[in-house]
């Protein structure tokens, strides 16, 4: 059982998680492909769904390692971003998570991200 600190910071990964997704203007099929995609290519047998995205995002569900790591590389932020939403200021992050924290922010104002 989650305790609620567990289900809080699920919570907010889910929030962060959605904002970068739809700064992709990815529904949630795609972004589960997407991410399905990587972990074939990394010779992983699991599979995502859009309900298991759907899960991810609020906050019912967490990921694996194995899908966690995938999903972290097709968004190209850090694990401290995603998970615990501190931006570590990677060169190779920086760019990703200044967009992600500026979608997450409007995300967070009711607006839905969309262009």
């Amino acid at each position: 059982m989650l305790d609620m600190a567990a289900i809080e910071l699920l919570g907010t990964f889910g929030k962060r998680l959605t904002a970068l997704r739809k700064e992709r203007d990815q529904n949630q099929g795609e972004f589960a492909a997407a991410v399905t995609r990587r972990l074939e290519r990394a010779g992983k047998k699991e599979t995502v769904s859009n309900s298991f995205i759907s899960a991810l995002e609020s906050g019912r569900s967490s990921p694996s390692l194995n899908v966690l790591t995938a999903i972290l590389a097709e968004l190209d932020v850090s694990a401290d971003y995603l998970v615990l939403g501190i931006a570590t200021g990677t060169p190779a992050m920086s760019s990703g998570t200044a967009r992600a924290s500026a979608a997450a922010s409007t995300c967070a104002t009711g607006a839905t991200g969309r262009r």
